[in-house]
């Protein structure tokens, strides 16, 4: 067994939590503990950054795993990082494919990055881990699959339909071909893999398990893989 289905309160400080939006579509986010409880601290889309009660819906129905981080001041550590994070957002976090130009301050405070470039809700968790300290992929053995076309394609169409996108931004996103493409079952793989940082053949040989025991325990009505 890879993922734990609720108990949301059992995480070790701080791990992942991975859920499925539709058939075609996962999406990842922290789980983290604070003074009131346990919390998701998730991006869930263009300028739009959440913090939840896991317990609520639909994140109830998400599955999450610890991080293989054994030194406690490590899980305390990147903890406080994330509760940072949240405690001075601005809700200034574009949603994007490129993620070398976004970064965050020692404060939790976002860099916004270059018009066309942002994060999805796996490269948010690389980067606050990267401002934690901790380098989790090797992103130059990182490579592109089948799919990952189609996948940037849906999330322009997505963003044309999301108000108050500007589309200077969808345009250079349209233009942005060769954005290697960070999949939320690759990004728990590796949370839960130790050494960091992960190979690509590490991590996706290890989601595919994590895609098969979430396709088993959250099933979709009418979903087909």
């Amino acid at each position: 067994m890879v993922l734990t289905a609720g108990q949301f309160e059992n995480v070790d400080r701080v791990g992942l939590a991975i859920g499925r939006s539709n058939a075609t579509q996962n999406h990842v986010g922290f789980l983290y503990l604070t003074d009131t409880g346990p919390r998701m601290l998730h991006l869930a889309w263009h300028y739009h950054l959440q913090d939840d009660d896991p317990y609520d819906d639909p994140w109830k129905e998400y599955l999450w795993a610890n991080f293989s981080l054994e030194d406690e001041e490590n899980r305390s550590a990147l903890a406080a990082v994330v509760a940072t994070v949240w405690t001075n957002h601005t809700g200034n976090i574009p949603y994007g494919f490129s993620f070398e130009g976004s970064a965050f301050n020692a404060d939790g405070s976002f860099v916004p990055p270059p018009i066309g470039q942002g994060l999805t809700c796996a490269t948010f968790i690389v980067k606050v881990l990267s401002a934690a300290g901790f380098n989790l992929l090797d992103m130059t053995s990182w490579q592109g699959r089948d799919g990952d076309a189609e996948w940037r394609a849906k999330i322009i169409g997505w963003l044309e339909k999301t108000d108050g996108v500007d589309q200077g931004h969808i345009n250079a996103l349209r233009e942005d071909i060769n954005a290697m493409r960070i999949r939320p079952e690759d990004l728990v793989a590796a949370g839960i893999s130790s050494p960091w940082p992960v190979s690509f053949g590490d991590a996706s040989a290890i989601a595919e398990e994590v895609l098969a025991e979430l396709y088993e325990k959250v099933p979709l009505e009418g979903s087909a893989h």
